[in-house]
């Protein structure tokens, strides 16, 4: 009976650390619903911003309207690395919250296509220093059996702040005549949740404490994050932890230097540093935001409103209702990612599902040109091009780029090298924003897509070759080990 007892007290206290772990990362990635929420709100309030401001035949400021918030996050990249050094992961997260708040004012008024810019490119900067560390917050904070799908809660939100996009411009579309500044300022009720999170709830990564020299602190940390008021059930992990950033120490030979400068000299870290801009590169010139930010558009150009119309849907709403319906399944896509990503493993997802995104955007590219005014087919396969290609992103090339770079980098390296990788994630992406209505323009939409295609392709090979497993090992372990990669 004693021992049942036992069993009983240690479930109860797997399920309350569990529930802890889980409210922890749902709470901090509020930050990435707003992230999802200005990447996907663009691509319909576009439909109402191009004609309302007459930039019908000026693609690049079409492209600078959509990318100026990427243009941002660069900068916010940058300047994360030293803030959550310096004043903490949650106090960089709280500083986002201030922009976030500033910015989403902004964006409810917006007269000029010069203040939207302006107010996009702040919401950016707030998405370079949330983005930078998030990943690095949930990482350093959740237990390692549960990092993997914990850390892949931030891009769910990115996914369903996407999606809540998509419907809120479909409802403005239908009954608010495209009032599209209340579809961007939408953003600033997240935002308030996201500032009374960060100020009521989330408390500092124990790690960064540690390295601080601040214990005391670090175990009230640790405790809370475990969903307990009872210090000395944290001591154990806490003990666990220190133990492992003194191995990273040793691992280091007495150098002292972190931040950027410990990137470069280090050749390890150089390597990871390579492997995780690689990714990033990788990610986002397979084609992802030329999707997210340009669906309405592209479905349009297709004629898959057309199925809608018929219903007695404006074009702009139908092709709304087109997007709404074919990312709907990326949501429960990342809720079975989160089921296999510790599972599985990281590498195992990127080799099976990134060859999938490749076929979808070629058949996506081929119901180009098999487009006639009556014809069914093409505009079925397109949209279900649009929705398998964002299921298979959500399984793989999504989240794990950043939940990579976030176990790879020591403690003392791991801000800067989130930040190289980010800052690398949005300059890439704003090459692609920027890009893909000129290119289209001058090559075709069906070529862009095949190249898509073709980049999904490379990525594969790349990955077989040298993206390392990750799943269960400890962070310092982990950091103060990086191998190439083995064939199991």
């Amino acid at each position: 009976r004693t021992e049942q007892f036992a069993v009983a007290g240690l479930d109860q206290n797997a399920s309350r650390q569990t529930a802890a772990g889980r409210m922890m990362a749902l709470s901090v990635a509020v930050s990435s619903l707003i992230q999802g929420y200005n990447t996907g709100v663009i691509g319909g309030a576009l439909l109402f911003i191009v004609p309302e401001f007459g930039i019908e035949d000026q693609p690049a400021l079409q492209g600078l309207i959509v990318t100026a918030t990427t243009v941002g996050s660069v900068l916010g990249t940058v300047v994360a690395s030293r803030l959550a050094d310096s004043a903490g992961r949650r106090g960089t997260m709280l500083m986002s919250s201030a922009l976030f708040v500033s910015a989403g004012i902004a964006l409810c008024w917006a007269p000029t296509a010069a203040l939207l810019i302006l107010a996009r490119f702040v919401i950016g900067v707030a998405i370079g220093n949330a983005g930078s560390v998030v990943p690095v917050y949930i990482a350093e904070c959740a237990e390692k059996s549960s990092r993997g799908a914990l850390s892949t809660i931030p891009q769910l939100f990115i996914s369903t702040g996407i999606l809540i996009s998509y419907v809120v411009s479909l409802c403005i579309s239908i009954v608010g005549a495209g009032q599209w500044r209340i579809m961007t300022g939408f953003t600033l009720l997240p935002a308030l949740v996201q500032t009374c999170l960060c100020l009521f709830f989330l408390p500092e990564s124990p790690r960064w404490l540690l390295r601080k020299g601040d214990r005391i602190h670090a175990r009230k940390a640790l405790a809370r994050l475990r969903g307990t008021r009872r210090l000395e059930e944290a001591e154990p992990e806490l003990i666990e932890i220190e133990r492992g950033l003194e191995l990273e120490k040793s691992a280091e030979g007495g150098d002292e230097m972190s931040g950027f400068a410990s990137l470069w000299r280090d050749p390890s870290l150089r390597r990871s540093v390579a492997l995780c801009v690689t990714l990033q590169m990788l990610q986002q010139w397979s084609g992802i935001n030329a999707i997210v930010y340009y669906t309405p558009q592209t479905l349009k150009e297709v004629g898959v409103p057309l199925l809608f119309e018929t219903l007695g849907f404006n074009p702009d709403a139908s092709s709304l209702i087109a997007t709404i319906l074919a990312y709907v399944p990326k949501i429960p896509s990342l809720l079975l990612t989160m089921a296999l990503m510790d599972r599985v493993g990281r590498r195992r997802l990127l080799q099976v599902f990134v060859p999938l995104m490749g076929v979808c955007h070629f058949a996506l590219a081929a119901s180009f040109s098999y487009m006639t005014t009556s014809a069914i087919l093409p505009r079925l396969v397109a949209v279900a091009s649009i929705c398998m290609y964002g299921c298979a992103f959500a399984l793989s090339l999504g989240p794990i780029p950043n939940i990579l770079t976030a176990e790879l980098f020591p403690l003392k390296a791991r801000s800067s090298g989130m930040a190289v990788s980010l800052g690398a994630q949005f300059f890439f992406n704003t090459l692609v924003g920027m890009g893909f209505p000129v290119l289209r323009h001058k090559l075709g939409t069906h070529t862009v897509f095949a190249g898509f295609g073709g980049v999904c392709l490379i990525a594969w090979l790349f990955i077989n070759r040298f993206v390392p497993e990750t799943k269960g090992a400890s962070l310092e372990g982990l950091s103060s080990k990086f191998e190439k990669p083995k064939d199991k």
